[in-house]
């Protein structure tokens, strides 16, 4: 049976493949490959935030791509309410690693939007939705 570890380190090696093939402009490969991910149930998190930025960034359409970017938020904000800062300096480094991400899409979205969006009300509506179904679900 195949641990907890042993499924991080499944996600993380395939979180890096998408990644690479993004690297390599092989977009196509890459979307794929996130969806893929994203749509496996025992992916954790982090791990779900990570591939959803990386689809973000590669979307084509933008309000697709901003779905993207609003859930990574969500989770973000959610996951920070359960773990505030300084409680462990190594989920801390991680965090802050993910939010120069999700900052960066966010920059990236901004700057190519059309017309009035509110990034803020996507996010304070979906964090009630997650943080009701957060409750059952563990952070690896």
């Amino acid at each position: 049976m195949a641990t907890a570890s042993d499924i991080d380190k499944v996600f993380t090696k395939a979180l890096s493949e998408a990644g690479n093939f993004c690297n390599k402009d092989r977009l196509d490969e890459c979307i794929e490959m996130a969806r893929a991910l994203l749509a496996d149930k025992s992916i954790s998190r982090h791990q779900r935030m990570k591939a959803l930025m990386l689809l973000a960034s590669t979307l084509g359409d933008w309000e697709d791509a901003n779905n993207c970017h609003v859930e990574a938020e969500t989770l973000w904000r959610v996951h920070r309410r359960s773990h505030p800062e300084r409680e462990d300096a190594e989920l801390d480094m991680y965090m802050d690693e993910l939010r120069e991400f999700i900052d960066e899409v966010g920059v990236e979205l901004e700057r190519t939007k059309n017309g009035d969006y509110e990034l803020a009300n996507d996010v304070d509506d979906n964090i009630a939705a997650h943080e009701v179904s957060s409750s059952y679900m563990e952070c690896m």
